[in-house]
């Protein structure tokens, strides 16, 4: 599989290229292109066996601002060039955007993961906190969690809410003189 499968589907592509080739003269042929393979082809003998010899003209599609594939098309000797251009400048316009959407909805999943990821963490560090009742090996797991990851961030705390609800209690800290920085957050006025 190539980079661009999770992006534009051959399925997609297939139907857009026979939902297309009417608009050109009789015998003409589309075939996109990606890692210097065929991924749809149609027109008059669109079959994957001679897709190699299609080449009158190329429409490059790009993706992260390299060469990804290419749109290839084949026009009966006869045909009008410019009809031809315009035709093949316009569906490589519509490959061209929903390659791009493809992409954009792919990185949003990807975040989209990693947000559900982070809410299952805490959903499992509350649901073992109330389980165990033993705070400190809850706040260690917490904190481990953050401190030294991928994403790692600078300080992390966990406070404990005293038994009236206006003190809070700093259990567990991590990050460069981190209980002197979460000492004073916890003497502050927070709402």
């Amino acid at each position: 599989m190539n980079q661009i499968t999770p992006y534009l589907k051959p399925t997609w592509v297939q139907n857009l290229l026979e939902s297309a080739i009417s608009l050109l003269p009789d015998g003409s042929r589309a075939a996109v292109w990606f890692a210097g393979k065929p991924v749809a082809i149609t027109g008059e003998d669109g079959d994957r066996g001679d897709a190699a010899i299609m080449a009158d003209q190329c429409f490059s599609l790009t993706l992260n601002e390299e060469e990804a594939g290419m749109l290839k098309v084949r026009f009966p000797s006869a045909s009008d060039r410019t009809v031809t251009q315009t035709w093949g400048k316009a569906l490589t316009y519509a490959l061209q955007g929903m390659l791009e959407a493809g992409q954009v909805r792919h990185a949003i999943a990807g975040e989209t993961l990693d947000s559900y990821r982070e809410v299952a963490l805490l959903q499992r560090a509350i649901t073992e906190f109330n389980r165990s009742l033993k705070p400190m090996a809850v706040a260690e797991a917490l904190l481990k969690q953050f401190d030294g990851g991928q994403d790692s961030v600078e300080y992390g705390a966990v406070l404990l809410c005293g038994a009236d609800c206006r003190q809070f209690d700093l259990l567990q800290s991590f990050g460069p003189d981190s209980r002197a920085v979460f000492a004073r957050f916890s003497d502050s006025q927070r709402f």
